[in-house]
């Protein structure tokens, strides 16, 4: 990607692991918060 957005900044470059690390820690909320155990 060009570009990438976190928290209303926008970012034209971003440390990888902590990209990847948002992303799966946002994953795991929407996975939490719309299954039904």
């Amino acid at each position: 990607w060009d570009y990438m957005q976190l928290m209303g900044h926008t970012f034209k470059d971003m440390d990888r692991t902590a990209a990847f690390t948002h992303a799966m820690l946002t994953w795991a909320n929407w996975v939490d918060a719309n299954t039904d155990p």
